[in-house]
């Protein structure tokens, strides 16, 4: 099977202004975006930026996978919404970072060790982003099951 990475961005509190979508346009030539949203695909090479920063700077919402596995489900809120001990007691270190700016905050959940499924999936952000919502609203579900995801990984 051939290589293939997907980027996946979304906005969920305002559009992109004409401004932040042709900077986000120039990000890769393979990136196809709108004012709420950008697919970057790739079946040979790598986005050449740090996905993180580019959600952290643009979109509310970002998935990346792969075909050999390593997802990532990435969220922006707004700063101070969530609390600082967010991810404390879930024992989350390996795999996910909760990380506080003066703007926004990030929720970064990777799972870098997983492997890919057998058969072929084709992952959307859109039926993930509710989980945002979520958890400012405090339904901490999303974390627990990343918790369990991670308890398997680990073999526990």
């Amino acid at each position: 099977m051939s290589e293939y990475q997907r980027y996946e961005f979304m906005t969920i509190d305002r559009p992109l202004t004409r401004e932040q979508l042709d900077a986000v346009d120039d990000l890769s030539s393979h990136i196809e975006a709108s004012s709420t949203h950008a697919l970057i695909e790739y079946h040979w090479g790598d986005f050449k930026h740090d996905p993180i920063d580019v959600l952290h700077k643009f979109f509310d919402g970002f998935l990346y996978w792969a075909n050999w596995g390593a997802p990532e489900l990435a969220f922006r809120f707004p700063h101070g919404i969530l609390p600082p001990d967010l991810i404390e007691g879930y024992d989350l270190d390996d795999f996910v970072t909760f990380t506080q700016h003066s703007d926004y905050d990030i929720l970064d959940i990777h799972f870098g060790e997983m492997e890919g499924p057998d058969e072929w999936i084709d992952y959307e952000l859109g039926s993930l982003i509710a989980i945002r919502d979520e958890l400012m609203e405090g339904d901490l579900r999303a974390l627990y099951i990343v918790w369990l995801a991670g308890q398997h990984m680990m073999g526990g």
